[in-house]
């Protein structure tokens, strides 16, 4: 896995809703490779203290590994012409 080259670096911005987190994250088009993308949804929480939580859409493994293509479980497929 190689790191992609980005125009600018996304945009975070987290907000609450209740007990709830959500994560809006912008990223500039020109940074995204064509359609059909295989993808997976992660993040490293670490709380204040220090203690890591590791979260994913799928952890193929028991330890996680987010470059592992077994992570990759979402998919999002090119428009399809009318």
């Amino acid at each position: 896995m190689t790191e992609r080259t980005m125009v600018r670096p996304p945009v975070i911005t987290p907000r609450r809703g209740g007990d709830v987190l959500f994560c809006d994250v912008a990223i500039p088009t020109p940074t995204l490779p064509p359609l059909p993308w295989c993808y997976g949804l992660t993040a490293v929480i670490e709380e204040a203290g220090g203690v890591k939580s590791y979260w994913a859409a799928a952890h193929p493994r028991e330890q996680p590994d987010f470059h592992d293509p077994a992570c990759l479980i979402a998919t999002l497929a090119a428009p399809v012409a009318p």
